[in-house]
């Protein structure tokens, strides 16, 4: 079978104690490299340097789009 698709789009969010930060956030924090991030609270997370390092190659493939991540 043959969608016609050539991308897919990821949604989640990630949990920071009793509050969570959204996919689109950490990916443009992660571009930045910024070492915050606001969560769904108003607060902000202390972003990992290893999620920095571990996965900053994943958010250059992305975008942001609306409230998820589509990649190409």
């Amino acid at each position: 079978m043959v969608s016609g698709v050539d991308w897919f789009e990821l949604h989640g969010t990630v949990a920071y104690g009793e509050t969570t930060a959204q996919l689109p956030q950490l990916l443009s924090a992660f571009k930045k490299g910024e070492t915050m991030v606001t969560l769904d609270d108003g607060s902000y997370g202390l972003i990992p340097e290893e999620w920095l390092r571990r996965f900053a190659n994943v958010a250059a493939m992305g975008d942001v789009e609306g409230d998820h991540l589509e990649f190409k």
